[in-house]
């Protein structure tokens, strides 16, 4: 067993929606039914019923909110299906009360044409830890850097799982994915490689 990468989910809203920072707390009170509008949220936001869109019935994403945030039984949440993630990021771009759930792949290849279409009729979520955050700095948007170091929350482990009773194909592509190359490539699909290098820089202005 090779741990290869870390991978993350992304939340995404409407480019209207006032509410694009987020608590885990919030997330939880979202996905077990307990917040159904968006003025629960904030008495500003007038998008009303909440509609959280999943890739599919049978979404891993799904599986992986419901076992992060512990939901059990059956919830009163407004969950639906859209078929794929590219379904995901069309329904929100048209439905102001939405909130997707997808890979942070989808959103994170800033070379690639498509995401960056998909950027400019979007909003991506800053999720935070704190139940009270003190300022915005306290949220965190699912950068790989911020992925690397833990403070984005909604990440999840990806590992090669080798069942071959000896060197074999299976054996060398994991060799390969664990390697300089394989890692760079992981790097560049936007999810954060096992092995590899972190700068983070941050950029302040400066008044006197």
């Amino acid at each position: 067993t090779n741990h290869v990468a870390t991978d993350a989910i992304a939340l995404i809203v409407h480019p209207k929606n006032p509410d694009s920072l987020l608590t885990e707390k919030q997330i939880k009170a979202i996905l077990e039914g307990a917040h159904k509008d968006w003025k629960q949220l904030s008495s500003k936001n007038k998008a009303g019923k909440i509609v959280m869109v999943f890739d599919n019935n049978a979404s891993s994403n799904l599986r992986y909110m419901n076992e992060h945030f512990a939901i059990k039984g059956k919830t009163t949440a407004n969950i639906y299906a859209a078929g794929g993630n590219a379904q995901v990021i069309d329904y929100v771009q048209k439905t102001p009360n939405a909130i997707g759930v997808i890979g942070v792949n989808w959103v994170s290849d800033k070379d690639d044409p498509q995401m960056l279409r998909f950027l400019k009729k979007i909003r991506v979520v800053g999720v935070a830890k704190k139940e009270k955050p003190e300022s915005e700095d306290d949220y965190f948007q699912p950068f790989q850097a911020y992925i690397a170091t833990g403070d984005y929350p909604l990440t999840r482990k990806l590992y090669i799982i080798s069942r071959e009773p000896r060197t074999g194909l299976g054996t060398g592509f994991s060799a390969f994915v664990c390697s300089d190359k394989g890692q760079r490539i992981i790097l560049k699909s936007g999810i954060y490689p096992a092995n590899a290098p972190i700068r983070i820089i941050k950029l302040k202005n400066n008044k006197e």
